[in-house]
């Protein structure tokens, strides 16, 4: 445990350095960019390139003091706990071998003393056009910040090795270049030296581990025994706890004595009559119940009406409407209502009891009213939820639910069905048949089976059908495809953007309408490419419901779903807004991570594993991804903004395919940034 902690101790000083590295490099990169540099030296933003130029040469004086922070406190920790060991002397050789005769490394942690005794180095932002006519391509801009050279070496403390870094890097030394260098270095020998340390005390380790599932084992036995023992009896009487009965009870009385007349406002004959066609009228004698309505009464306040008779309105407050959350959070926790009946059928029955009991000597209880009314509904039923610009050919399984087409024989079935229940509507019927064949014939849709009452099914079936077709999505061609924009959605919920113009002239007029996205927004699937989804169907049925998720597999599931909401907008901020949320969920590990430089660095370590993305700068996408998000005032996109905001959506894709693949070999996201970290250490040595 003196180990462990040690370890815990000695990590503050490794994050003092690396955060300072990671903020120097963020804000040089900034700088190189052509387009935010070329912003930043321009007269119009004189004052933000001047407290750029400041912020750059604050961090350098923070990236060089905590280098040698770091290097100090490291020999101090050695020579206080590991002094006349073996693990000492491998420290000193390991660390002369990494450091000693290291130009960049003896560069950096002798600037410390050279900004103490001479001040700030001489730095400078500069723009720079080159031009190769012979190329063809037109002039190629570079930014970016640098040092003098010259100027460091009036200064005679740097040493030979550190002079000979200077001297070899030309007029200018690149600032993001030497911190990146040193920062790979010493994240490599701090990785090396936790390893070296760890080894060390490997017997130690090793019996701690097994102490402490020596401890689990005896506390379990422990509990076991206190629970088979005899209850201890209190000297003092205590309160029965308040059955679920009781309180129903209580709350459904005090929600009757309640009810009050309301005075309602009369309606504002101020409002100008629209010009909308008219919908359905509906008059007295086509209501079957009482409706249910939220109005204003005469004092201005909220009121919720629901009983009408000869003496006028009455209800309930705002407030005292509220008062019904709690009351069927209560009904919920009976046992025949867990899993059978839904929120708004409580509180529906328990408006229809209030309306029977009203002004009722003595009202039958309304657990037992519920109950009754419950066993009317509830039964076994199937839900289907259309999808939209889906289809597929034949049932699939898909985790909990299935996927199938919505045949033409069903709808036939159904109309049959309906019109033999019916037989004084035949016309009716076939009309609103017709209607759901356009609308619903031959797409896919989710298929629930549940135990309920309807509005149940449809409460907890909608719920589940959102996130099956948000993870199926995942497999549609917008998904790969970042020039497409995908239309699967929950019938109804489908976005996709149209135009509708009237172009009016002297002699006439044009009306125009059409899709405003490019591709097709479908996707179908044939019986004969079942056999190539089935893993990626497997995979991601497994997220559909979150009970029994491990963390880690849990953020992957909203994860895919923030980016597949993204493949739905055909503006690519808007898609790049939920893609770079699926990144900072997947691979940051906390708030107080620095988002740009974790998420650029790490989405680089993974795909540089996947053999289709070894040719793209991933890191600089992420960072101009960032670049653009800060700028949504940005409109319309440049053609290359437009590229790099698509292309971090492919690369964000590529990374949700690799967490998707791996969400059961790992618990936690911090476990899996420590794989992806893990990489970093093997191209460090």
């Amino acid at each position: 445990m003196a180990h462990i902690n040690r370890t815990h101790l000695r990590s503050f000083s490794l994050n003092i350095f690396l955060m300072n590295s990671q903020e120097l490099i963020e804000i040089t990169q900034q700088v190189h960019d052509p387009d935010e540099g070329l912003r930043l030296m321009s007269e119009a933003n004189r004052e933000a390139g001047q407290q750029t130029h400041r912020e750059i040469n604050r961090r350098i004086h923070n990236f060089g003091v905590s280098a040698l922070t770091l290097v100090e406190h490291t020999r101090i920790f050695m020579r206080e706990h590991y002094a006349d060991t073996a693990m000492s002397a491998l420290y000193e050789t390991k660390a002369s071998e990494d450091f000693a005769n290291d130009p960049v490394s003896q560069f950096v942690q002798k600037l410390r003393n050279y900004m103490v005794h001479k001040g700030l180095p001489n730095s400078e932002m500069f723009l720079e056009m080159q031009q190769d006519p012979a190329s063809g391509k037109g002039a190629t801009l570079n930014t970016g910040v640098r040092i003098k050279a010259e100027s460091l070496l009036d200064w005679e403390g740097w040493g030979k090795v550190a002079r000979g870094f200077i001297e070899a890097s030309g007029e200018y030394l690149d600032i993001r270049s030497f911190t990146a260098d040193y920062t790979k270095r010493v994240a490599g020998f701090h990785g090396w030296l936790q390893s070296e340390l760890d080894k060390h005390h490997s017997a130690e380790l090793t019996e701690l581990r097994s102490l402490q599932a020596e401890f689990v084992a005896e506390e379990a036995k422990r509990i076991e025994c206190s629970a088979a023992a005899s209850p201890v009896q209190l000297p003092i009487e205590r309160a029965q706890p308040e059955s679920g009965s009781s309180k129903i009870a209580d709350r459904s009385s005090a929600l009757l004595d309640k009810i009050r007349k309301l005075e309602l406002t009369a309606t504002n004959g101020d409002q100008f009559e629209t010009q909308r066609p008219p919908g359905a009228t509906l008059t007295d004698a086509d209501m079957i119940e009482t409706p249910l309505a939220w109005l204003q009464d005469a004092d201005g306040h909220r009121v919720f009406a629901f009983i009408m008779n000869e003496e006028g309105v009455f209800g309930f407050d705002d407030a005292v409407h509220a008062q019904l959350r709690p009351l069927v959070e209560d009904v919920l926790k009976l046992p025949w209502a867990t899993d059978s009946i839904s929120r708004s059928f409580i509180e529906k029955t328990t408006i229809k009891w209030l309306q029977g009991s009203f002004r009722q000597k003595n009202p039958s209880p309304l657990e037992a009213f519920l109950e009754r009314e419950a066993k009317k509904v509830v039964k076994p039923l199937t839900l289907w939820a259309p999808i939209a610009h889906f289809e597929l050919q034949a049932p699939i399984s898909f985790g909990p639910v299935e996927v199938r087409p919505i045949t033409p024989d069903m709808i036939s079935a159904l109309e049959t069905k309906f019109t033999e229940s019916q037989p004084n509507r035949e016309a009716d019927v076939k009309q609103f048949f017709a209607r759901l064949r356009e609308r619903m014939q031959g797409l896919g849709a989710i298929v629930i089976q549940m135990t309920g009452d309807p509005e149940r099914l449809q409460e907890q079936g909608m719920d589940i059908a959102k996130v099956a077709v948000g993870l199926l999505r995942f497999i549609s061609p917008a998904a790969a495809n970042p020039a497409l924009t995908s239309g699967v959605a929950l019938l109804g919920m489908e976005l996709v953007p149209a135009q509708h113009l009237l172009v009016l002239g002297e002699e006439g007029f044009n009306y125009t309408e059409g899709m405003l996205i490019a591709g097709s927004p479908a996707m179908r699937i044939p019986q004969s490419a079942f056999g190539s989804f089935k893993g990626a169907f497997d995979a991601l049925g497994a997220l559909i419901r979150p009970e029994g998720l491990s963390q880690f597999a849990f953020t992957v599931r909203a994860s895919i779903l923030l980016f597949t909401t993204g493949i739905t907008f055909s503006d690519p901020l808007d898609r790049l807004t939920y893609s770079v949320a699926a990144m900072e969920k997947l691979l940051l590990q906390h708030s107080a991570e620095a988002s740009k430089f974790n998420i650029a660095e790490r989405m680089r370590l993974i795909l540089s594993k996947i053999g289709d993305c070894e040719d793209s700068d991933v890191g600089q996408t992420a960072r101009e991804a960032y670049r653009l998000l800060g700028r949504r005032d940005l409109s319309p996109l440049a053609p290359h903004q437009r590229d790099a905001a698509l292309l971090f959506s492919l690369d964000a894709y590529h990374v949700l395919r690799v967490a998707l693949n791996n969400a059961k070999h790992f618990e936690t996201v911090p476990m899996f940034v420590a794989s992806i970290e893990q990489i970093k250490r093997q191209e460090a040595i």
